[in-house]
C-alpha cells in the first residue's frame, strides 16, 4: 500500500496556508489545512481550549496542534466510496476545508499570537 501526498498553498483573499491533500491507501484520504503561525509554548494552553471549542461545533473535521512544529490544523477526512465519484468528493471536502479556515482565522490567529 502506498501513501501519498500532495502540497500546495491555498489563499483566501489576503489569507495564506499550507494544504496537504494525503492519500492513504484507496479509499482513505485526509485534507489536512496548516494555519501559518506557530504557536509558543505559554499560549499553548488557550489555544488549546479554544481549538476544543471550535472541535465541539465540527460535524466533520477537526483542529489539533501539531506536536512537531507547533502549528494548528484542521484536518478533514473523506472516505471514497467509488472512484468515479471521488473527485466530487475531494472538491468538496477542500471546500469545506478552506471554508473552516476562513471562518476560524481570527479566532485561531488570536489564540496563538494572543492578540
Amino acid at each position: 500500500m502506498t501513501h501519498e501526498s500532495i502540497v500546495f498553498i491555498a489563499s483566501f483573499h489576503n489569507k495564506k496556508w499550507k494544504t496537504v491533500i494525503h492519500f492513504a491507501g484507496s479509499k482513505n484520504i485526509c485534507l489536512l489545512s496548516v494555519f501559518p503561525w506557530v504557536l509558543s509554548q505559554d499560549r499553548l494552553h488557550k489555544a488549546l481550549v479554544l481549538l476544543n471549542e471550535l472541535n465541539v461545533s465540527q460535524k466533520i473535521g477537526c483542529f489539533f496542534v501539531n506536536g512537531a512544529d507547533g502549528r494548528v490544523v484542521y484536518r478533514f477526512p473523506v472516505l471514497v466510496l467509488d472512484e468515479f465519484s471521488a473527485r466530487d468528493y475531494i472538491r468538496d471536502a477542500l471546500l469545506s476545508s478552506a471554508a473552516n479556515v476562513n471562518e476560524y482565522w481570527e479566532r485561531v490567529y488570536n489564540a496563538v499570537l494572543g492578540i
